[in-house]
């Protein structure tokens, strides 16, 4: 794992992926390096931050390493209602079923928590 300073954001380039819209960042950084990231935000990287990121590829990709202490401060609704819709799915599963049916459940239970946080929220 390397860490460095941005000194320089080089250039930022847009793409679709099948998340949605993503930004191909390159950065200069204070140790040298040049690396591009991909991020959903454009705005994602501020000069003179420090960044923690690893080679995922033999080919030299990179992935930012971000610290668990910045991610348990932002609590993500999507992310916790797949959680408990899988649970409660799997609870209810009888194993003569389908897994099918079980995702299927899932899915609906997911949808029905995330409309009902949407509605809460506006």
């Amino acid at each position: 794992m390397k860490q460095s300073k941005i000194i320089q954001i080089l250039k930022t380039s847009e793409w679709e992926s099948k998340y949605g819209k993503m930004y191909s960042i390159t950065l200069k950084l204070e140790n040298w390096e040049t690396i591009t990231l991909n991020k959903k935000k454009q705005d994602a990287f501020k000069l003179w931050e420090t960044i923690k990121y690893e080679e995922i590829e033999a080919w030299k990709k990179r992935k930012e390493i971000v610290d668990k202490k910045s991610e348990s401060n932002q609590w993500n609704p999507r992310s916790y209602f797949t959680s408990v819709a899988f649970q409660i799915a799997f609870q209810n599963y009888v194993w003569e079923d389908s897994y099918q049916f079980c995702s299927n459940l899932a899915r609906r239970i997911y949808a029905d928590m995330l409309d009902n946080y949407e509605t809460k929220e506006k």
